[in-house]
């Protein structure tokens, strides 16, 4: 068992044989990922993070210097078309 969302992702694709990082793989995170978790994917090859929050301890520098994409949703985009989902049909 991993503890965080990304290292288990990332260590089911190795067992079920997916080269996702080949395949140009995005991860998708609530947060951007930890140190642990960003050299994991950087390792496997993955080339962009997208993310709903930023993580205080994570290595920007090493991201950067890997050539790994960051994109951190709009939150107030993204709680506008939930709201839409959960509005009543007339």
């Amino acid at each position: 068992l991993c503890n965080h969302a990304e290292a288990n992702a990332i260590m089911h694709c190795a067992i079920l044989g997916i080269e996702a990082g080949v395949k140009g793989a995005v991860l998708y995170s609530t947060l951007v990922p930890c140190l642990e978790c960003s050299k994991m994917a950087i390792t496997l090859g993955i080339k962009k993070f997208v993310c709903l929050d930023e993580y205080p301890e994570t290595d920007y520098d090493l991201i950067k210097e890997a050539g790994v994409e960051i994109e951190i949703l709009n939150k107030d985009k993204i709680e506008k078309w939930a709201s839409k989902m959960i509005e009543p049909k007339e």
